[in-house]
């Protein structure tokens, strides 16, 4: 099977990297709530969130986030039972942006990823997922995730606090990778 996955909060922990890097860097005091919130302009509002956004993911911090939800563990042992993983994600097109996410995902999953697209913050992905005919998506952005069932994704979405209120969307919730694994080995499929 080939699993197409967003990056940002599905792999690697880009939104605690961002809010450590935006307290220290730029000495911007956030409120706690900020992780009930999907996009970065929702908590930061007396700041160009666009801006920041762009200037993370050109710093140091950006190269160097760490997995989550289980990601470190669990997909190189999917990956080891035979399936292709495709990163699909939005972290910026601009060269520097993409070296960095490239080089992050090569140290910690070396050899995994076949495949690296990346879009613009914001970018509905849909049309990629049309083009890439993948056959499990996983995503921890609602209106993304909504792209998958139409497009014959068997769709994963990991389950955060930004993405709870809405349950319109034909995919299974998961807490991490290691569900997804355990469904696959209950299964011997998704």
């Amino acid at each position: 099977m080939i699993f197409v996955t967003d990056i940002d909060e599905c792999v690697l922990s880009w939104a605690d990297a961002f809010y450590d890097w935006i307290v220290t860097e730029k000495n911007i005091k956030v409120e706690n709530r900020w992780r009930e919130f999907n996009r970065v302009e929702e908590w930061l509002i007396d700041h160009d969130g666009e801006t920041l956004v762009n200037e993370f993911n050109q710093s140091g911090s950006f190269a160097n986030l760490v997995p989550t939800a289980k990601a470190d563990i669990f997909i190189p042992i999917i990956h080891s039972m035979g399936h292709e993983f495709i990163a699909l994600t939005a972290c910026g097109t601009s060269s520097k942006t993409q070296k960095m996410r490239i080089q992050n995902l090569e140290k910690t999953f070396e050899g995994i990823f076949s495949r690296f697209i990346a879009v613009d913050s914001g970018t509905e992905k849909e049309q990629y997922l049309k083009d890439l005919a993948g056959d499990i998506w996983v995503e921890d952005n609602f209106r993304n995730a909504t792209y998958g069932p139409p497009n014959g994704y068997k769709t994963f979405i990991i389950d955060y606090y930004h993405n709870q209120s809405d349950e319109r969307v034909d995919a299974r919730r998961v807490d991490d990778w290691e569900d997804i694994y355990e469904m696959l080995l209950k299964n011997g499929s998704l």
